[in-house]
């Protein structure tokens, strides 16, 4: 609880994450990088973040990931990209506290 206390509430700052994906790939294991940030550089802690993804197809249906964000620069997960997925949104329902950059291909 120590380290919690002193990573969420003594440490100033947020965190950024993107999403980093090829649509094109429709392979069963295909990978999403997502990227993580600091806001500034002079509050430059990263954080774990449990996060829901929302992958969306043509239909605007969605299927929905729970995802650990670990406290690096990336985290690698795997999707069923033969789904056809059209747009991806990561924090999905505003689960943790922090920003989200939406990627260009989702736009």
């Amino acid at each position: 609880m120590n380290d919690w206390k002193k990573l969420w509430l003594e440490t100033s700052s947020l965190n950024i994450i993107e999403a980093h994906w090829n649509p094109e790939d429709t392979s069963k294991d295909a990978k999403l990088t997502i990227k993580q940030s600091v806001y500034t550089e002079e509050h430059n802690t990263l954080r774990m973040h449990k996060i829901k993804v929302a992958l969306f197809r043509e239909n605007s249906s969605a299927d929905i990931l729970e995802v650990l964000v670990l406290p690096q620069p990336e985290t690698v997960i795997t999707y069923d990209g033969s789904r056809h997925y059209k747009a991806v949104q990561l924090n999905y329902e505003d689960y943790d506290y922090v920003k989200t950059k939406i990627d260009t291909i989702s736009l």
